[in-house]
Parts: structure tokens; sequence; C-alpha cells
């Protein structure tokens, strides 16, 4: 049902530095991202320089060596998407991991590229999407769900804020065009308890947002397909074993377990929520929807090149 889709970590970072790709120079190209710097961990460029303090989200290139002191460590992803965890008193040279010279594609070093090349950012739940790292508000577009499947009975559906804003009008109707449920809201979002309403498992709807005080942004609309309560079960027996299989790691790495488990059984919507819980776990709670939804759903975007 919903179109062929990669597989990607979807956290737009702040980041500290601004990454070199395309250097000509190897020395100049980063190889390593700080994810977590906790405690007095310091780095320097080369031997003959000063320390500075190491921070997350700092890219590294293969001549900075990095020290960390009593308490304190530091993980780092490299371009192969491996990971190295700087333990307590350690002097590590970043350029001594050999790393596979294989970059995935769809890996999460390929996605934090992506964010710097693009200069994408936005705020949680949509509420003030931006495109081009300006105050530029995105039109009026569904977020979240797009397609796929919807499992939850209680279900938040998410739209860009769109120019001009609130209040919107919101409405669930079937694939003849008629009208099942409509309601309005000030905030892009509407929690929807589809329980109440009058659907059926197994069966598609689409859902339609307008804003009221803007005339001249005609409705958008998406499709879902509300679980059948069977699907649902084997559903929810599968996402238990990931759990179980994740219990023991850092919790950022469960959410994104469980947003990967999403997206590979069309669940976006809850994949959307996990990753949010990703990105607010490694200490970014900024995401960028329009990188989200390119990402799980591979279709183009509002405000895309």
């Amino acid at each position: 049902m919903a179109a062929k889709i990669n597989i990607v970590l979807v956290l737009a970072m702040s980041l500290m530095m601004t990454p070199v790709f395309a250097a000509d120079n190897e020395d100049e190209k980063p190889v390593a991202y700080v994810l977590s710097s906790s405690g007095v961990v310091e780095w320097r460029p080369s031997p003959d320089l000063g320390w500075d303090r190491l921070k997350s989200g700092q890219w590294l290139v293969k001549t900075v060596v990095v020290r960390t002191d009593d308490n304190a460590e530091a993980q780092l992803l490299y371009k192969d998407d491996s990971k190295v965890r700087i333990e307590e008193s350690e002097i590590y040279n970043v350029g001594s991991r050999k790393t596979s010279s294989r970059q995935k594609k769809s890996g999460m070093w390929a996605m934090l590229q992506r964010i710097v090349d693009q200069g994408i950012s936005g705020k949680v739940g949509g509420v003030a999407a931006v495109r081009g790292g300006t105050n530029e508000p995105l039109d009026l577009d569904t977020l979240v769900p797009r397609s796929g499947y919807v499992m939850e009975t209680v279900t938040d559906f998410k739209w860009t804020e769109g120019i001009g804003g609130g209040p919107y009008a919101v409405s669930i109707k079937d694939k003849s065009g008629r009208i099942l449920w409509s309601s309005t809201s000030d905030t892009p979002s509407r929690r929807i308890f589809l329980s109440h309403l009058p659907l059926k498992r197994g069966k598609s709807y689409i859902w339609e947002v307008s804003q009221t005080n803007n005339k001249d942004q005609k409705p958008v609309t998406a499709s879902f397909e509300w679980m059948k309560e069977k699907q649902e079960n084997s559903v929810r027996d599968k996402r238990e074993k990931v759990i179980e299989e994740t219990k023991y790691a850092p919790t950022a790495d469960k959410h994104f377990a469980l947003a990967l488990f999403y997206i590979d059984n069309d669940l976006f919507v809850d994949a959307e929520r996990e990753l949010l819980a990703a990105a607010k776990a490694t200490g970014y709670p900024q995401i960028s929807y329009k990188m989200l939804l390119e990402s799980i759903y591979a279709l183009p975007v509002p405000g895309g090149n």
C-alpha cells in the first residue's frame, strides 16, 4: 500500500561546527561526529594547538585528539555508521580507527550530512516548520498520517502551520467523499478518537484540513487505513520482542529501534512519535519535519527543491 521507503534516522541537530564534506584535502573532511559528551571532555585539532571543551554535535577531522577526565566519556559516530565510546581518563586519536570505505546511503551519517547540506530546521510538532533556515512558514500540508496504517484508536493528526496559521477545519471522509467526521482546531494538530467515529478497521479513509482564515489556500488531504485488529495484535506481539531485545540499550537507541520497526510496518504516526522521543533523548529536541517526511515516506514535501 505505501511506497517503498528508506529507513533513516531523522534528527535535525544544532550543529557546533559546519563540516566541509566537499573539501579537496582529505584531512579537512569530517570523519567523526560527536553523538554525546558528558563530564570534562576536551579536544584539540592537532598536537601543537591547545585544548578546548568537546561538545555534542561537533564534527571532527582525523587529526583531532580527544581526552576525557575522571568520570567523563564521549561517543563518536564514524562515516561508516560505526560508533566508538571513549571511556574516562582516556586519550583518543580520532584518525586511529579503521573504518569501512563504503558509506551507507541511508545511514545516520548520510542523514546528518543531508541535514547540513540542505540547511533545514524546524520545531517539534510542526508548529513553526521552516525552510531554507529562515522563518518563512511552509504552505499548508499534511504531516502525519500521510499514508500507511493507523493502529492506535487515539491518534494525533498533524499538519504544517501554513501561511497565516489557524484556526483550521479538519474532516475525515470515506473513499466516495462522504464526510464521516469534522471539527476545528486552533493549532496544527488534532487528537482524534477513531473508535468514537463511524470508521471500520481494514478500510481506507481520506482526511482533510483547511485554513478558515486563508481562502487562497486550498484544502490538503492525505490517506490512511485503520489497521485490522488481527494485524494489530500481530504487530503488538512483534513490538514486544523489539522492546525486549533493546531493554539494556540507551534510551535513544530504544526509541530509534521502535521507529524503524514502525516504519517497516507502515505505521508512520508511531514512527514519528518514536523519532521525536529519540531526538529528545539524545539532547536534540528539534526535528526537521521535511527530513522526516522525505525519509519515512519517500515522497516530496512542501518547501522541497
